[in-house]
């Protein structure tokens, strides 16, 4: 338990959420002061995502499926 209290909370915890349209997603919590990580972006692997920090240090990553070709 010594190595949880190094460090705040949520530090190396991602959590990814499905959302409907990314991009619509980002600009409103952008809107709402969120903590932004990082802006939306397409992955080879097939989601488009954008991640934002909660107040305790946890990443959520927001992302939206996208057609593999």
């Amino acid at each position: 338990t010594k190595a949880f209290n190094k460090g705040p909370l949520g530090v190396g915890v991602a959590v990814y959420l499905c959302v409907g349209d990314v991009d619509a997603h980002y600009k409103a919590a952008k809107k709402k002061r969120a903590e932004m990580v990082t802006a939306p972006k397409s992955q080879f692997y097939g989601i488009r995502d954008y991640t934002v920090q909660d107040p305790d240090g946890y990443r959520l990553v927001m992302y939206t499926p996208t057609e593999q070709n």
